[in-house]
């Protein structure tokens, strides 16, 4: 074997010196001053000593010191001087110097070693499947891992024992291995995938006996009655051996044993996160992982392989994958989690002061005692972190944990679940009851609940109470087509005054729902029917009421639905189809969206808990062309119908649409439509010729 003194950038080395060396291991018999006999006059040897290089024996079977290298080494120099070959840089290294090799370079040396499982070097560490997806982190975290790359180093740092602690799955080991990667002492690094499986103390001891050994040793799934014994040996070796703990639980002793939390990610982070690990996914689709995985990095990377290889997942397949549940569970234990469903029925419980009535009221419907279910939960979240505390309010952490003992509960007693409205002591309890329905619509069990209650809401009165409202939209995400259907059916039967009865805080609940069951393809007629009918009734002056929403629908990009423009134009034609001032005013503002520019939307939730269908738009200039020109053909006829009370609008339509004229596929079907609106309306031929003039 031979290195290359250029590997080292020309230092002198301890060990490997400062010229090229021919190395030669020799384990046990074969390293015996016998035994060593023709080795220096073989090809390679020979041929570096004469380049003016080294040659280096490794005997492992030299055991008495300086003695026995001094023998080996007189072998090979005499048998060299009598060959004419240079021997002043033969070298022989025993035992006893192997095991202090061994011992200054810990990291290096255990992979020869036949280690333990579980013990890794850092590019043993580096290279596993898992952390092979690149590292991305905001400038913040970047700036945390060089303060306390700095805090560990061997000469100036001032930190022993860093211990790192958070929940499950937020990323804490991928942290820790980017804290050791590129640091300087990055070469004595040695990982422990499981400190428990380990006699961690004893190994830091060994370490500790000898003077001449500096080690970083990274314990993963730490437990906390490890902590103090560690740092405690840790503090014997006079700074020689750096120790960086990780695991769930905080630090007993912040003096000595200094943390650094590191908690999910935040949904900015997440979705490129996302999007780094698949390019290629739909806006639509890393959004629902980002919402799913409520920041951990963990959950989030087997989501998104997940719905890479199917689009048609929701919550409940996500939940029903066996690495996604062993997950879940892991983060559960093995204990009774009954009291656990307590809190998970609901998207947040009362537990203290005047609001504990919730917390008892489910307990109570549930057959347990309420002191066992506190004093269990107080456990939980002491040993895993997962039931923390929101003022007088008690949730479960992350969000799909909560979502999957929320399924547990429902499919091990679904009766139970039915009947908790009815038990439930306070209406912000019940609007918690409905809000964690909407984030497990797709568990059967609530979709058959969820579907006979909407039967309930099918006349005007049911959509006037706000609260009534929520439970409406809630249930939505369990059955989008029946839900639009239904409010569709109920505002149409109704008189304009009788509509703008659905007014505040009802009326605002209505149109945020429409908007979202309107992305879908089978609720978007009714659903934007609904907005217009809701607009023709306009009782809210706020920048996206119902007439806002109901023309936002028919942008050609960003219209807020996976249902391809021209499809969506049949409800336009219903509109006009009606010949009520009002609707067919909608229509006509709705079909000029096609002349603005800049397109825009506000956000929405999905309507379910599916993996949102991709927003449509036009995958090619001449699909948009098509859409454009349906929209100014649909407006040259509605100019046509010569109806007084829409010349302003027409007007106003103009404006929008004159720059279009400038595009010569579009120039025929603009300057028909201003024919048109010419003839029907003679007011408006100057305020079209102004138009057309500021464009000209």
């Amino acid at each position: 074997m031979t290195q290359n003194a250029s590997d080292e950038a020309g230092a002198v080395h301890d060990w490997l010196g400062e010229t090229d060396t021919c190395w030669q291991l020799k384990a046990r018999a074969s390293g015996t001053p016998a035994r060593l006999k023709g080795e220096v006059g073989k090809p390679l040897p020979e041929q570096s000593l004469a380049a003016g290089g080294r040659f280096v024996v490794v005997a492992s079977g030299s055991t008495n010191g300086k003695k026995g290298e001094s023998d080996r080494l007189k072998t090979l120099t005499d048998e060299a001087s009598a060959a004419g070959i240079p021997s002043e840089r033969i070298e022989v290294i025993g035992s006893e110097r192997l095991a202090g090799w061994c011992n200054q370079n810990p990291a290096v040396a255990a992979r020869w070693a036949g280690r333990p499982d579980g013990l890794w070097t850092l590019s043993d560490w580096a290279n596993a499947e898992v952390h092979q997806v690149p590292w991305q982190a905001p400038d913040s975290i970047k700036e945390e891992i060089a303060r306390q790359r700095s805090a560990l180093e061997f000469e100036t740092g001032s930190v022993q024992h860093l211990h790192i602690h958070g929940p499950p799955g937020v990323g804490k080991t991928r942290f820790v291995l980017e804290l050791c990667r590129e640091a300087p002492w990055s070469a004595s690094v040695i990982y422990l995938q499981q400190a428990s499986d380990m006699r961690l103390v004893e190994l830091i001891d060994g370490a500790v006996a000898d003077p001449a050994v500096r080690l970083v040793v990274v314990a993963d799934e730490i437990q906390p009655e490890q902590l103090r014994p560690l740092r405690d040996a840790v503090a014997r070796a006079d700074g020689r051996i750096r120790l960086v703990t990780v695991g769930h639980c905080p630090t007993p002793e912040p003096a000595r044993i200094p943390a650094l939390l590191v908690g999910p990610i935040d949904r900015e982070m997440a979705a490129k996160v996302i999007s780094g690990w698949y390019p290629a996914m739909p806006t639509e689709h890393v959004d629902f992982i980002v919402r799913f995985a409520d920041g951990y990095v963990r959950l989030a990377r087997l989501a998104a392989d997940a719905v890479a290889r199917d689009t048609s997942l929701d919550v409940r397949g996500l939940l029903s994958r066996d690495e996604i549940r062993a997950f879940l569970d892991g983060m559960l234990g093995t204990e009774d989690r009954s009291a656990l469903h307590v809190v998970a029925v609901l998207e947040s419980v009362g537990w203290t002061e005047d609001v504990q009535i919730e917390g008892e009221a489910i307990a109570r419907h549930f057959g347990l005692a309420w002191n066992h279910v506190r004093s269990k939960v107080s456990e939980f979240d002491r040993r895993f972190g997962i039931v923390p505390r929101g003022g007088r309010y008690r949730y479960i952490s992350p969000t799909p944990l909560g979502i999957h003992l929320a399924v547990e509960a429902w499919t091990t007693f679904p009766d139970l679940l039915r009947s908790l409205p009815d038990a439930l002591p306070t209406e912000g309890a019940k609007d918690a009851y409905y809000e964690r329905l909407r984030s497990i619509a797709s568990n059967p069990q609530v979709q058959d609940y969820a579907r006979q209650e909407l039967a309930f809401f099918f006349q005007l009165d049911d959509f006037v109470d706000a609260r009534a409202v929520r439970r409406w939209s809630a249930l939505s995400a369990a059955d989008p087509n029946q839900a639009a259907a239904s409010i569709r059916h109920a505002l149409e039967g109704t008189a304009p005054e009788e509509r703008s009865r659905i007014e505040d805080r009802a009326r605002r609940e209505t149109v945020w729902a429409l908007v979202r069951l309107a992305w879908r393809p089978g609720a978007f007629f009714d659903a934007t029917k609904a907005l217009a009918l809701l607009a023709e009734a306009e009782n809210e002056s706020w920048a996206n009421n119902a007439t806002a929403e109901f023309v936002g629908r028919f942008q050609i990009f960003l219209g807020g639905t996976a249902v391809p423009y021209l499809d969506r134009l049949a409800v336009i034609d219903e509109l006009v189809a009606t010949d009520r001032v009002p609707l067919v005013r909608l229509a006509l503002k709705a079909l000029a969206q096609v002349g603005e520019r800049q397109a825009y939307r506000i956000g929405s939730e999905p309507a379910s808990d599916e993996v949102p269908e991709k927003e449509w738009h036009p995958s090619t200039g001449r699909e948009n062309l098509e859409c454009v020109l349906a929209a100014l053909e649909r407006l040259t006829k509605l100019a046509g119908l010569d109806t007084v009370e829409l010349e302003s609008d027409f007007v106003a339509a103009a404006n929008s649409l004159a720059m279009m004229l400038r595009d010569s596929p579009l120039r025929s079907a603009v300057a028909t439509l201003f024919d048109a609106v010419r003839t029907s309306y003679p007011e408006a031929r100057e305020p079209l010729r102004r138009s057309i003039a500021d464009v000209i």
